[in-house]
């Protein structure tokens, strides 16, 4: 069973506000995952995201 990480934890990860975090969201620009009203991420999207961060610069 996949474990999901709050968006406080995943910003704590990525070493971001929760506010960017809101707005990475509101704009797909990160992959999560709605389980009933709350937003939640697993660490793979975290993983992914910040590979794709890297590839980028």
């Amino acid at each position: 069973m996949e474990k999901y990480i709050d968006i406080k934890d995943a910003s704590v990860f990525l070493g971001v506000s929760i506010s960017t975090m809101r707005s990475w969201v509101r704009d797909n620009k990160i992959t999560y995952r709605k389980i009933g009203r709350f937003v939640r991420f697993t660490q793979e999207d975290l993983d992914s995201f910040v590979i794709k961060k890297e590839a980028i610069k």
